[in-house]
């Protein structure tokens, strides 16, 4: 039978049977539990033949009298490729069995450490995709909204906020994704907005308290990140929340040296027209920041007829 066939991973015998056009891939075993073929072939761990069947029409949200469905059985019994496969088919990782278990509970109740790993990283998966609805569904069944992915260490935070999915970032954060997590460089979800160039997910998550002056192995902070990728509002928005203007990666780089490598004139532009405004307030530490950060101390402003930042320091009333 398809349903002897699949669980005993006879991809041949499957592939004959399902090919004839005479049996419904979807009908259930005559006994208890009344098990359908995917069913068999993920449980038994046969991935090809798990395959076959979703090739032909195979449902893999069905159930069988108690409630499992194949991805519960692939998770149960620790069959990775197979529970990877079927989440890839779009099977159900909230669904619960009748007894109450997603497949996220029956792997993590048999210790199936590799299986968790794979559930974990198709949740970061959807969340740098934007998929709300698909992550929450990955929250409900009882992933950590701040699993981390085995190569990395990124969180689903960090990927959708610099995928510039402002929308699944926000869900994260009421789910209270954490903003303090760094990633094996030491990178924050900060530096991934700064990356990926989106004002509105920089602004939500310094919001939410995510740490400015914050640096990854190589010093870079956010501010300098968005600077380097020529992000001129994210530029703006971060050195207004408290970003140090004269920071300097371990090689010494600043942002003005950043922004300049990489052609942003935008960035260049905008540091040096907050460096006039520092000086109209007479803000000496900003000042001395932006200077010290490459900034050209003899930066004109055209729309105060020319005058240096010395002069409009002056009229500040600043002699630092």
């Amino acid at each position: 039978s398809l349903i002897k066939a699949a669980g005993d991973g006879d991809a041949g015998r499957l592939d004959v049977l399902v090919k004839s056009g005479d049996i419904n891939v979807n009908s259930p075993a005559d006994e208890s539990p009344n098990r359908t073929a995917i069913m068999a072939a993920a449980q038994a761990g046969h991935l090809t033949c798990v395959k076959q069947l979703v090739e032909h029409s195979a449902d893999v949200s069905a159930t069988d009298a108690d409630g499992m469905t194949a991805l519960h059985y692939s998770c149960t019994l620790g069959h990775e490729d197979c529970v990877d496969a079927l989440l890839g088919y779009d099977s159900d990782i909230a669904a619960k069995t009748s007894k109450g278990d997603t497949g996220f509970d029956l792997a993590t109740k048999a210790g199936h450490s590799q299986v968790l790993g794979i559930i974990n990283a198709a949740m970061i998966k959807e969340a740098k995709a934007g998929a709300v609805a698909k992550t929450c569904k990955y929250l409900d069944a009882g992933v950590d909204v701040d699993s981390r992915s085995a190569e990395d260490k990124t969180t689903a935070l960090m990927q959708a906020a610099e995928a510039g999915k402002a929308d699944c970032v926000q869900v994260l954060l009421e789910r209270k994704a954490s903003v303090g997590i760094a990633d094996s460089a030491g990178a924050g979800a900060l530096h991934y907005s700064a990356r990926g160039g989106s004002e509105p997910i920089v602004k939500l998550l310094v919001a939410a308290g995510a740490d400015v002056l914050s640096t990854d192995s190589t010093g870079m902070t956010p501010f300098l990140v968005s600077c380097k990728g020529g992000f001129k509002e994210c530029s703006i928005t971060l050195m207004e929340a408290g970003s140090d203007a004269g920071a300097k990666t371990n090689d010494g780089e600043t942002a003005f040296t950043l922004a300049t490598s990489g052609g942003h004139q935008d960035v260049i532009a905008a540091l040096e027209s907050k460096l006039i405004e520092a000086a109209k307030l007479g803000n000496v530490t900003q000042v001395t920041a932006l200077v010290n950060g490459g900034v050209d101390a003899n930066t004109v402003s055209v729309l105060d007829k020319g005058r240096s930042i010395l002069i409009l320091a002056a009229a500040a009333g600043s002699v630092a």
